[in-house]
């Protein structure tokens, strides 16, 4: 069943999207759609295996994608700058590795968006599915992590992960009508970024010094995600969003490569969801 008027927003974070990847089986597995939903870097990979319908191979894609060598490599990152590598990930693992039900996908009337951020202006860009011709360049390209992969074109212009402007996108779907948003984190609440180090802000303003813009926004990320926490959770004070987040701190890092841990993040998710699923119904007029 989809219920109206209520969108579904799924934070990024790597490999730590695994978490989401258990939320998002739980809603296939009980039936819960959306007619909106939105994501960022892998929270946007997810999203587009969920609404394929396809239990399990977001979980899949991260456990057993990030063990070959042709996905996630610094051997893909010596060889042309990306250590991800989402050409294979996107159209040689659904032809060879594991399918991809992409008539599911197709026919799905659910509106799904991705969050990048712009290169030129270091502002949050929105692409959206049968509207955005060349939509998986846009999913790349909101998975495309600054230092570690290069930016990606788009309807003309070059952008990279959506993180730094929009970690968890939030804000678009309230800014399109909808009353009410589920939004599936994937660090515990309690969770705020600590200022980088100067060295790591000096790093990025030589590697991107042609996209001055972009620079601000890397370099400014902290503090905003951590504005955006606080309002996140405001709006969750006032009824507006119901959040879904890991109970505890997630241990595992953007590029865990340890199975084990990874399933077991999974997991997590998966039953944090089955235990929220009751207010959740709530929340969303079931």
């Amino acid at each position: 069943m989809v219920r109206e008027e209520i969108a579904l927003s799924v934070q990024g974070g790597g490999t730590r999207g695994v978490f989401a990847a258990g939320v998002l089986d739980a809603f296939i597995d009980n039936n819960i759609e959306f007619p909106y939903v939105i994501g960022t870097s892998a929270g946007a990979l997810l999203s587009y295996n969920y609404l394929a319908k396809d239990k399990g191979r977001g979980a899949w894609l991260i456990e057993e994608c990030m063990q070959m060598k042709e996905f996630a490599s610094v051997n893909n990152y010596l060889k042309d700058g990306n250590f991800f590598n989402f050409d294979f990930l996107m159209y040689e693992v659904p032809k060879s590795v594991r399918s991809f039900n992409q008539e599911e996908f197709d026919k799905s009337k659910t509106r799904f968006l991705c969050a990048t951020t712009g290169m030129d202006d270091g502002k949050a860009h929105y692409f959206e599915k049968g509207v955005t011709p060349d939509f998986m360049a846009a999913l790349a390209a909101s998975s495309s992590l600054p230092i570690i992969n290069k930016p990606v074109e788009v309807e003309g212009h070059l952008h990279m992960d959506g993180g730094p402007v929009a970690s968890v996108p939030f804000k678009k779907p309230i800014e399109d009508g909808f009353r009410k948003v589920v939004v599936v984190l994937t660090r515990d609440r309690s969770y705020r970024k600590k200022k980088r180090t100067e060295l790591n802000r000096l790093y990025t303003k030589r590697k991107y010094h042609r996209y001055p813009e972009f620079v601000k926004a890397v370099n400014g990320y902290e503090a905003l995600y951590n504005r955006q926490m606080e309002e996140l959770f405001r709006l969750e004070r006032e009824g507006k969003v119901f959040i879904i987040a890991p109970e505890e701190k997630v241990e595992i890092g953007r590029v865990e490569k340890d199975k084990a841990k990874l399933h077991a993040l999974y997991q997590k998710g998966y039953d944090v969801a089955i235990k929220l699923l009751p207010e959740l119904k709530k929340y969303i007029g079931e």
